[in-house]
């Protein structure tokens, strides 16, 4: 009489066990043997975490994987990635790589704050890094818009002995009943071209305000 021996597909992971059992003689109705073995079993390989973000969320494009948000320039954006493990793992967020034109910040629940560079407007990305903590990673990126937004011009005179740089105004002075000159500068922060025009009349006065600033 030959032993035979069925093991049924495992359902479960499991680790290396040893068990035993047992057959009857089925001439006897005894037993006849008790036979034991070690079942060599290994753990399911550790599966990476994957973006996991509902239809709702229309922040995120499933056909690039990106998330795409924009902000105005010089105005922070905010957003979340969210991630699943397929063997329930915990997971931590970190960033996984700065953007080229601003900073980020990254909360180890996804959560991330971009600020976009001082007047600065285009296009910029950064990465999120998702972890399971125990090798298994995903990477996220987020791609950001920052609308041009027009900035003023800004009173730009350096080394003018007339201008005060702590007020911003500049201060000259005369003799009664004699004429004096000067010369409004500006810079403006997006290149535009400025013209200079009277803002104000004075009280005890008349001023002439040529459009190159003079």
């Amino acid at each position: 009489m030959s032993l035979g021996l069925r093991v049924d597909r495992v359902i479960e992971t499991v680790t290396p066990q040893e068990f035993a059992y047992s057959t009857p003689d089925r001439e006897a109705g005894t037993p006849l043997a008790t036979a034991a073995t070690v079942l060599n079993t290994s753990e399911v390989g550790n599966r990476a975490p994957f973006i996991d973000e509902p239809g709702t969320n229309t922040n995120y494009k499933p056909e690039t994987g990106h998330y795409k948000l924009t902000t105005d320039e010089d105005k922070p954006v905010s957003g979340r990635v969210k991630a699943s493990d397929p063997d329930g793992d915990a997971l931590t967020y970190a960033k996984g790589s700065d953007p080229a034109h601003g900073t980020v910040t990254v909360n180890t629940d996804g959560t991330w704050t971009y600020t976009p560079a001082k007047d600065y407007n285009g296009s910029d990305s950064f990465t999120v890094t998702v972890s399971d903590g125990k090798g298994g990673t995903t990477t996220a990126t987020i791609d950001i818009g920052i609308n041009p937004v027009n900035d003023p011009p800004k009173i730009d005179d350096p080394g003018n002995p007339n201008l005060d740089p702590n007020t911003g105004h500049y201060k000259l002075t005369t003799d009664e009943d004699k004429p004096v000159s000067g010369q409004v500068k500006a810079s403006d922060p997006d290149g535009d071209a400025l013209t200079y025009a009277k803002g104000s009349d004075p009280a005890h006065g008349t001023v002439t305000v040529n459009a190159d600033g003079t």
